[in-house]
């Protein structure tokens, strides 16, 4: 974001490469699951179920050029599939409790995706309610089992408070807890699958708000107080638990000057789609090309 370098990696296990990019105004690729194998093997994991690795970069084409360098069998298509005629889906759930300039930003992207010959239609997913609560018993299970076991017996000062929070809460959970939420995983590809026969991508929001100050621990959302957590990963946890593909790039910008972001999400194997529908958008507008106005 400060243009200091044009590319970067990064790792999502609960929207950990789209957050970051929604609250910066990059863009940020979360490949379809086990996509990136070789890379999967130099990082260190947190969930081996749900973890994935991707570029971050300025652009969904400049994100396209990282993953073909990282994947090797993968190769950017010489002409990006059409993007006219796609039908994308909405569902409720990506859009509840949305920040007024969020959900203003969202429509007009929607109305630029329409002007590009894209056909919209609401869908519903039910196995979206359950992925967040889920997403976190696997995450927090599997880490601690793993690889982070070894970090709570460091002294109480080696890592942060938050940190050592979310892993002890991983021995909270039960071995049945955990094997219903593997259980919950499968509905949610599932769910997924199915969708993907009625449209050609998702689109949906990446975070509820704009960024929030650094050392905040709660944000407004809903009307009430929610954790930052549970706030910033409810849009982007299921894509994770169905290792879909997802793109988070920016549209647009808040009274403040704040980055705003939104994703799409195609089927298990079509990053191409993915990626085009993003490169598409972004010939048609220039919100990747700006820079927050401290920088």
């Amino acid at each position: 974001a400060a243009g200091l370098g044009p590319l970067s990696l990064g790792t999502d296990t609960r929207g950990s490469i789209r957050i970051p990019a929604a609250c910066c105004g990059i863009t940020g690729f979360k490949p379809t699951q086990r996509l990136v194998r070789e890379l999967n093997r130099g990082v260190i994991p947190l969930s081996r179920t749900l973890d994935h690795v991707g570029p971050m970069a300025r652009s969904a084409a400049e994100c396209a050029l990282m993953l073909e360098a990282m994947v090797r069998n993968w190769k950017r298509p010489e002409h990006w599939p059409a993007v006219q005629g796609l039908c994308l889906g909405v569902d409720e759930y990506y859009l509840r409790d949305l920040d007024t300039e969020l959900q203003m930003a969202l429509e007009q992207g929607l109305a630029v995706l329409r002007r590009m010959g894209c056909r919209v239609r609401e869908v519903e997913i039910p196995a979206l309610d359950s992925a967040l609560q889920n997403s976190g018993v696997i995450a927090s299970v599997e880490a601690l089992a793993e690889h982070h076991d070894r970090m709570l017996e460091a002294p109480s000062d080696a890592i942060g408070p938050r940190v050592r929070a979310r892993l002890e809460k991983g021995a909270e959970h039960s071995g049945v807890d955990y094997l219903h939420a593997l259980r919950g995983r499968l509905e949610v590809a599932e769910a997924f699958r199915t969708v993907f026969e009625k449209v050609d991508c998702l689109i949906a929001a990446t975070v509820p708000l704009p960024a929030p100050p650094l050392n905040a621990t709660s944000v407004s959302v809903g009307g009430g107080q929610r954790g930052i957590v549970e706030a910033f990963t409810r849009y982007n946890a299921p894509q994770n638990m169905a290792g879909v593909p997802a793109l988070a790039l920016p549209c647009g910008r808040s009274s403040d000057g704040l980055p705003l972001g939104w994703q799409m999400v195609g089927p298990v194997g079509r990053d191409d789609l993915v990626l085009a529908l993003g490169v598409a958008y972004q010939m048609e507008t220039d919100w990747h090309l700006r820079r927050p106005d401290s920088i």
